[in-house]
């Protein structure tokens, strides 16, 4: 990766500053927004699962909303921490016009990188715990 295809670690903290943020703000109104695009979110992550270097992200954003969607469906139980963070990470990936916006080649998607991965460690026991409900093998996603 060249010096143009990375974030600063300033950049970095910055968005997992706004990431943190924004969970606060986030209901289950918003999460039935974001339950309401999952087709748009297929959608834009459908040409990443054929580009190796972005394969594993574009699963990770299909198992955020997997588990998103059980747990609305009350199908399992989460912690409203967990879905909040959940619903805010999946609310910046479909915002085109986030801090590095997407339709810039490659590094457009380093942003939503860096906020799904903050998710990620945030909700690991759940996620864990929701992979064995599921039969899921975490290594597929790259975790």
């Amino acid at each position: 990766m060249s010096d143009m295809e990375e974030l600063t670690p300033v950049q970095v903290r910055t968005i997992e500053s706004a990431y943190a943020g924004s969970m606060d703000d986030v209901d289950r109104e918003d999460a039935s927004h974001v339950l309401a695009k999952e087709a748009k979110a297929r959608k834009k992550v459908e040409p990443l699962l054929s580009e190796d270097r972005w394969v594993h992200f574009g699963r990770q954003i299909l198992l955020l909303f997997g588990m998103l969607k059980a747990w609305w469906r009350d199908e399992f139980e989460l912690p409203w921490k967990c879905a909040a963070a959940i619903t805010a990470a999946l609310l910046y990936f479909l915002n085109p016009f986030d801090i590095v916006p997407d339709f810039i080649p490659v590094v457009g998607y380093l942003d939503d990188a860096v906020v799904v991965g903050a998710c990620l460690k945030l909700i690991q026991v759940d996620l864990r715990a929701y992979a064995a409900s599921k039969g899921l093998d975490l290594t597929d996603y790259g975790l």
